[in-house]
């Protein structure tokens, strides 16, 4: 078939872009990771893709088409949808086909309840805006757009520079773009969880690539519990610990024992990081820390504890100043869960405590919130959760009662939050056997099929 081109991005080396004169309309922005970016209609973190109006007059968009694939133009078709001279409109791709009638509000909002039938690929892809014959390319990113991250835009900056938004604004106009720095992924332990006495270095490993410059260092960062970090330049010369020369791994080790001893006791953690510079100074961190609230800061791990016997799944606190996590105000610490499905590491979780009468108590109860990119796993055949509670048995010495009324309620076909007892370790000792409570948010309601709204 042929397809005319009225406005194609052509992505090269290091995602250098050359483009013709924009179309009216063009795709300014998207958002293929979005984990707290923008909530739809349904409060869920949608794909998004925004388009803006550079024409001297409103464009209805009915009948104009957004897809994913060159060789299905017409995948997704717009409804009505009214973009006035100069402004933008955004709409979820979201995967489920569907516009919802807009209330007044949602009429001048620019960010409509309107959802295409695919989801954007973060690993980069094919997108395009097709006039309405279904032939046309109004305003393409072709043949793919780079890597995408969570909660960092792409797009079209208000000066015609294309790039990454690390403060997206869907439905807004653009700002200046921002350069990410090369691009950090897949960083693995290779030597896997730590014996005391036996482990006598730890292996990092990182893949590297170009974004827009060339790499000019890559370095890992470590740290044992709550001690200071050490530094230690990656490399990828084929030396050991580096495997192959020039295969875009980077490689480091750091040893597990001190002058003193082991640095670290059994059940303590490590955790790491990698950062890479590129020519131009711009840094690129993994994990990728978008909110220093809301995201991972380090991968880690914890130290095997044989001391540890019990069939039940093991949950490792750690906190800095653990009196802070039994307040109110609440603290930040990680958390490392060992469950029947195996174990994962999850950083600068925010705990508090929770309750009424149980805040009293020696052994108290306890919110936790994970961050929005790296949701808790505590079933591999359900869905990750964002919170979970952490209740306390000290009033139910048979670790029985929630257990049976949760059982009961759901046995009689109504909904209840999964409860089951853990034991909780914390700063590598024991700390109590507690329950974890599944939090009654939408996750809850979207496990049962019910109206998160």
């Amino acid at each position: 078939m042929n397809r005319p081109l009225r406005n194609v991005l052509t992505i090269g080396i290091a995602w250098t872009l050359s483009f013709e004169a924009f179309a009216d309309l063009r795709i300014a922005e998207f958002q293929a990771k979005n984990l707290a970016s923008l909530d739809d209609e349904q409060l869920a973190s949608s794909d998004w893709v925004e388009i803006r109006n550079e024409g001297g007059s409103e464009v209805d968009l009915q009948g104009y088409y957004l897809t994913d694939d060159p060789e299905n133009l017409d995948k997704w078709v717009f409804p009505s949808l009214k973009v006035g001279a100069g402004d933008e409109i955004t709409v979820f791709a979201s995967g489920k086909d569907q516009h919802t009638r807009q209330t007044l509000f949602q009429q001048s909002n620019p960010i409509k309840p309107t959802h295409t039938n695919f989801k954007l690929s973060s690993a980069g892809d094919y997108l395009a805006l097709v006039q309405p014959d279904g032939v046309t390319i109004e305003h393409a990113y072709a043949p793919v757009y780079p890597r995408q991250l969570g909660d960092v835009s792409y797009g079209i900056s208000d000066t015609g520079e294309m790039g990454y938004f690390k403060t997206p604004t869907p439905g807004k106009s653009n700002g200046a773009i921002e350069s990410l720095g090369p691009y950090v992924s897949e960083v693995m332990n290779v030597t896997g969880r730590p014996v005391v006495g036996e482990t006598k270095t730890t292996v990092i490993t990182a893949k590297v690539m170009p974004n827009e410059s060339e790499i000019a260092n890559v370095t890992l960062f470590y740290r044992f519990m709550f001690k200071n970090e050490v530094s230690l330049a990656m490399k990828d010369d084929g030396a050991s610990p580096d495997e192959t020369a020039g295969d875009g791994i980077y490689s480091a080790s750091f040893s597990m024992t001190t002058l003193f001893g082991s640095a670290v006791k059994p059940g303590e953690m490590l955790r790491w990081r990698v950062e890479a510079e590129d020519d131009q100074g711009a840094v690129f961190s993994d994990p990728w820390v978008h909110d220093p609230d809301d995201s991972d800061i380090y991968y880690g791990t914890v130290a095997m504890d044989p001391s540890i016997d019990t069939k039940l799944p093991v949950l490792h606190r750690f906190f800095e100043q653990p009196n802070r996590a039994e307040t109110g105000s609440g603290t930040r610490g990680a958390l490392f869960y060992e469950g029947e499905f195996g174990a994962e590491f999850y950083d600068n979780v925010f705990v508090r405590i929770r309750g009424g009468t149980a805040t009293s108590w020696p052994k108290k109860a306890y919110k936790i919130e994970l961050n929005e990119d790296h949701e808790f796993q505590f079933d591999a055949e359900l869905p990750r959760v964002t919170e979970f509670d952490q209740n306390t048995t000290y009033t139910d010495k048979s670790y029985c009662r929630a257990i049976l009324t949760t059982e009961l309620h759901q046995d009689s076909g109504t909904h209840s939050p999964i409860t089951f007892p853990m034991r909780v370790q914390q700063n590598g000792e024991f700390y109590s056997v507690s329950l974890y409570v599944e939090q009654p948010d939408k996750d809850f309601l979207r496990r049962g099929n019910l109206d998160p709204e």
